[in-house]
């Protein structure tokens, strides 16, 4: 049976299990791409020296190690899958499952959030009106991109006065549907600055009225023009705009989404809080914001270990 057949039927016998359909798409996608690395071959010729050839290839070519662990996962269920109906030989169980490479989250520093804002002209442009916007509520509510993108023009903002040490402070928010249905969270409520209403304001004024969809976040060029703004002309913003700002690194969503949970966590925040801020499903997802970064260990080490010697005996 070739791999074009031999998938459907894969991915008709997958839609009837228990996967979510983001699971069963990326399953589909990575068997795809092995199919394709052996050109459509049937897959009773499919051995262990192909599967392994195969990873050998995608490390040769810079693939990150932490992506071969879903990739052979996927190429266990199919196999696994086609070895119940007698249908290959290749034993499934032999596939490796690569270890994950554990590394801190890469955390935006808020100087660089400035560089990067101020590399976007403050003026009356709806392309730097909305790309400002989109970075100033990725920085205070550390929304998901999809989350940000799903918001629409006739959002209901709530007014808040806030007493603190310093006085009355105004802030504002909104109800947004969670991007992970199945979390403990599927609708919460995001909270921004004074400075960045003003900006949904200015955005607001420009947006395009007679615009092809109702998304808050429009396109305003290309073929996409006055649609609805997609994921990867946000990625590609941001890459764009960090180079501007000279950094060596993309101040990309998820890093701001870090550097919120960051801020949280180091003003101890309690781990419930934060996990309902960012609509986690479990606090044990939102442990991973109360991690230090180097420069903070090594501060936390030096405060409290240097000067301190002991005995030896």
């Amino acid at each position: 049976m070739l791999f074009s057949e031999a998938i459907i039927k894969f991915n008709t016998w997958q839609s009837f299990n228990s996967k979510r359909a983001p699971t069963l798409q990326s399953y589909g996608g990575y068997v795809r791409s092995f199919a394709l690395y052996l050109h459509n071959c049937d897959i009773e010729k499919v051995n262990l020296e192909d599967v392994l050839n195969y990873l050998k290839t995608m490390k040769e070519i810079g693939f990150n190690v932490n992506e071969f662990r879903s990739k052979c996962n996927a190429l266990r269920k199919f196999f696994e899958f086609y070895g119940k109906l007698k249908q290959t030989t290749l034993d499934y169980q032999l596939i490796p499952l690569p270890e994950r490479e554990y590394k801190l989250p890469k955390v935006a520093k808020v100087d660089d959030y400035f560089k990067v804002l101020n590399s976007i002209p403050d003026i009356v442009h709806p392309q730097h009106i909305r790309n400002r916007l989109i970075l100033m509520l990725l920085k205070d509510t550390g929304m998901r991109v999809g989350e940000l993108l799903s918001l629409n023009v006739d959002i209901k903002i709530q007014r808040h006065e806030i007493e603190t040490k310093e006085g009355i402070k105004i802030i504002y928010s909104t109800l947004i549907k969670t991007e992970k249905t199945k979390s403990l969270h599927p609708v919460r409520k995001i909270f921004w600055t004074e400075e960045t209403n003003n900006q949904i304001k200015k955005w607001l004024k420009i947006r395009d009225s007679k615009a092809k969809d109702n998304g808050l976040f429009l396109s305003v060029n290309g073929n996409n023009l006055g649609g609805r703004l997609k994921k990867n002309a946000v990625t590609d913003m941001l890459r764009q705009v960090s180079k501007r700002a000279g950094l060596a690194y993309t101040l990309n969503s998820h890093s701001l989404r870090h550097l919120f949970g960051h801020d949280l966590a180091r003003n101890k925040v309690p781990l419930s809080s934060i996990a309902t801020l960012l609509g986690h499903a479990t606090i044990a997802s939102s442990f991973i914001y109360t991690m230090l970064q180097e420069d903070e260990m090594a501060n936390v080490y030096g405060q409290n270990m240097i000067g301190n010697s002991y005995p030896l005996f």
